[in-house]
């Protein structure tokens, strides 16, 4: 605000190219599809398989519900137990750049 009040915007600095803390790059999720439906039977808990793929971050961290899940490298497949419900699926890399899925599991 101040600095908008005064018309001098030369005192911020150029954003550095070469910078590495924050690459605007591409989370892809593979598994599971968005709007995917899951049917338990005779389980609690269906299995549900976890894989996503990032250009420039190795890791890739899961949320479910806005909960941290687990921390994975970049293609790898993991199975994660789900309940019945609505799961809102959030994977993130160490950019802060992400990707969503909803899944169903009745």
């Amino acid at each position: 605000m101040w600095l908008q009040k005064r018309g001098d915007r030369n005192l911020i600095p150029t954003h550095n190219p070469n910078c590495d803390r924050y690459k605007k790059t591409k989370i892809i999720i593979l598994h599971p599809r968005n709007r995917a439906n899951y049917i338990l039977s005779g389980e609690k808990k269906v299995k549900v398989l976890l894989q996503a793929l990032n250009d420039k971050s190795k890791k890739i961290y899961w949320f479910q519900n806005g909960v941290y899940v687990k921390a994975v490298d970049s293609g790898s497949k993991y199975f994660h137990p789900f309940g019945k419900g609505k799961h809102f699926l959030h994977c993130l890399d160490k950019y802060g750049n992400g990707s969503k899925v909803i899944i169903s599991v009745k």
